[in-house]
Parts: C-alpha cells; sequence; structure tokens
C-alpha cells in the first residue's frame, strides 16, 4: 500500500503554496514525482521534497518544472508572486520578547558557566554522515535564506533542528563533539532565530539564540556574536536600545581577547543602531551575516 502524500496547506506558507500548485500540475499531467525528475535531471525526492515543502525550490528548479509539465510560466509567476507578497506577521501563541530572560544567560555566559540542557540521547550515535547530510541541508536552508528572505525557509530550519541537529547534540562523543560538529548545531539555532523574526515569531528566536548560546559554551567568539549581535539586534527590533546595550556590552567584554576585526565592527554596528533615532533603528531584524563569525 502506498504512503499516502503530505496534505499541504496552501496558506501555510509560500513552500506550501508552491509544492500544492507542483503537485496539482505533475498529477494533471499523469506523472509519478520520479518522471518529471529524470527529464530535468533532478532525483525524486529532490522532486518530492519540493513538492511536500520539505525543500525550498531554486529559481532554476521552479523554471524547469514549468517546461517539463507544460505550465508556460505559471510556476515562475506563482513563486516570485508569492515570495513578493510574503509579509511578516506575528505568530500566534508566541511568548514575545522578553529582556529579563536575557540577563541570567549573559551573566552565566560571561563567568563561563553556562552550559546546554542535556538533551535525550539518540538510539544511534550520529556519524560523520550525519554531519554531512546536516551541514549540507543547513548550507542550502542559508543560501535560500539570503535569496528569498521573508522567513521561507522557518520551517525546513526547524525540521532541521529536530532532525539531524538534535541528533548531533545527543551525543557525547563523536562529530557534536568536535569543532564542526559544535559550530554547526550553534549556525542551525542561530540561522532558525533569524527566520522566526522574519515570520514574526520574536520570543522563538531569543530561545533559539539562547538555545545557540548555551550550544557554543566552549566557543567565546561565536557565543559573543550571538548575545551581541543577534540577542542585541533582536532586543533593538522590538524596541529595546537599553536591553541591546547591555548584550553588547557584555559581548565586548566576553571576547575582549578573542575578538576578530569583523566581530568587532559587528558590536560597534549595534551601539550605533541602539543611539540612533528611534524611527531610524526601527525595521527589518539586520542579518550581520549567517554561520561562524
Amino acid at each position: 500500500m502506498g504512503q499516502q502524500p503530505r496534505r499541504l496547506t496552501p496558506a501555510a506558507s509560500m513552500s506550501h503554496y508552491f509544492g500544492a500548485e507542483l503537485r496539482h500540475l505533475r498529477l494533471a499531467a499523469g506523472l509519478s514525482q520520479a518522471e518529471p525528475g529524470r527529464k530535468i535531471r533532478y532525483t525524486a525526492d529532490t522532486v518530492r521534497r519540493c513538492e511536500t515543502a520539505e525543500r525550498v525550490p531554486s529559481d532554476r528548479f521552479v523554471a524547469d518544472c514549468d517546461a517539463v509539465l507544460g505550465a508556460r510560466g505559471a510556476l515562475s509567476t506563482l513563486w516570485k508572486t508569492a515570495r513578493f507578497h510574503a509579509v511578516r506577521r506575528p505568530t500566534a501563541g508566541d511568548a514575545g520578547f522578553r529582556a529579563t530572560a536575557l540577563d541570567r544567560p549573559a551573566l552565566e555566559w560571561l563567568l563561563g558557566t553556562l552550559r546546554p540542557e542535556a538533551a535525550p540521547r539518540a538510539l544511534a550515535a550520529p556519524d560523520e554522515v550525519v554531519l554531512g547530510r546536516a551541514s549540507g541541508e543547513l548550507e542550502r536552508r542559508r543560501e535560500a535564506d539570503h535569496q528569498y528572505g521573508a522567513g521561507v525557509v522557518h520551517e525546513q530550519i526547524t525540521a532541521l533542528i529536530t532532525g539531524e541537529v538534535a541528533a548531533l547534540r545527543s551525543a557525547s562523543d563523536g562529530p557534536a563533539a568536535t569543532p564542526a560538529g559544535r559550530s554547526l548545531v550553534v549556525g542551525a539555532y542561530e540561522l532558525a532565530g533569524y527566520a522566526a523574526v522574519d515570520v514574526g515569531a520574536v520570543g522563538a528566536a531569543q530561545q533559539l539564540y539562547l538555545d545557540g548560546l548555551a550550544a557554543a559554551h566552549t566557543d567565546r567568539l561565536y557565543g559573543g556574536y550571538l548575545l551581541g549581535v543577534s540577542l542585541a539586534h533582536l532586543a533593538l527590533h522590538c524596541g529595546d536600545a537599553t536591553t541591546a546595550l547591555r548584550m553588547r556590552q557584555a559581548a565586548a567584554a566576553g571576547t575582549n581577547r578573542c575578538s576578530t576585526p569583523a566581530v568587532r565592527a559587528a558590536l560597534s554596528a549595534v551601539e550605533a543602531r541602539a543611539h540612533a533615532p528611534p524611527r531610524r533603528r526601527s525595521g527589518m531584524h539586520t542579518r550581520a551575516g549567517h554561520g561562524r563569525p
């Protein structure tokens, strides 16, 4: 008995919207997921994941599907329109920004006592295959976020965190115990935080950044970046310049011996934005960069 296709909700996100139309056109053409993939040199799994909103399609993939399904540019037009009309809106049930929840983690980070909560142990310890797969997925999410923005990777990066990243965190040895493994875990939390802001979930973004800060407990530079840049810009995004400056000052003190010109510049940008008039500091949550600083 075949597996039931994932139910899509076109109004939920751009990826669901595109996936539903792709599925409709493919079924109307009487094709399996493998058949259009063979014609445009994509795997059946790539077609499946784009169709089920598990992967953000590239512009080339959309154009190729247009051609093979005889859609006459309809998919490309739909995808561009969906991106154009994507808007950030408050997420129902989000806790919102809580400045008071930052002081204790910031102090513990400064003292070197901040540690991640113990994660449930995986059934099987992740190996280099898991690390490689998660690394590839994270890089694709970063590229899609840079290209499209507007929270388009929110669902996919959330799935990555609850999947491969959770498996890496739960390992007491193996890839998660290496600098590469830890950096991947922290990078996933950072990107997830930016994506959460894009969909209006600032409370979720705050917690994701704090999870990344705890996971980076042995990497002072990355931790300082999350504290003094990511969390500080989130505070500014929510209109709290005082908290932003406090996080920036803590990060500067904690990275005094290991900072780089790029991180110092990012911290200076936070300070300048915090002292700017309110009308100039409002707007989109600043993306100073993704990945290890």
